[in-house]
């Protein structure tokens, strides 16, 4: 039996669900230590024409003012890292070779509700220190590669 804890609002998928279960998968007292996490969103726009630039971005989206715990930032921040080494570089995609231009990791914070549209503040880049309050438009900017 694993120690992962289900999901409160109902939207795990039965394969997340069979991963936190399983003894030797699930982020519990096992012999491997695994932690398993989701992204919640990995935003990718790809200039038309070979050759153009490949944006990516990556989001954990947090609802009513939570933040990750540190065992779900951790695996992120690996993955985070390893995109930072390869931010300009050229890599392999299904239209050709692009160059990758990554725009971070980032955690969103939607405090007292669950949506951009009806939450009473968003906080980009949320820790436990703070972060940037924005707005529904801007945070539609940034995720669209607008700002």
């Amino acid at each position: 039996m694993t120690s992962t804890c289900k999901r409160r609002d109902g939207l795990g998928t039965a394969v997340m669900e069979w991963v936190r279960t399983h003894p030797r998968l699930g982020s519990g007292p096992n012999e491997r230590r695994m932690y398993i996490t989701d992204l919640d969103y990995l935003g990718c726009q790809y200039a038309v024409e070979l050759g153009g630039d490949y944006h990516v971005l990556m989001v954990e989206w947090k609802i009513h003012g939570n933040l990750p715990t540190p065992q779900q930032l951790e695996p992120l921040r690996v993955v985070e890292q390893a995109m930072w080494d390869m931010n300009g570089k050229p890599v392999k995609v299904l239209r050709g070779e692009m160059v990758l231009r990554f725009h971070g990791f980032h955690v969103v914070s939607l405090e007292e509700g669950d949506s951009p549209n009806t939450c009473a503040r968003i906080v980009w880049d949320a820790t436990v220190f703070g972060g940037e309050e924005i707005s529904p438009d801007e945070l539609a900017n940034r995720l669209g590669f607008y700002a």
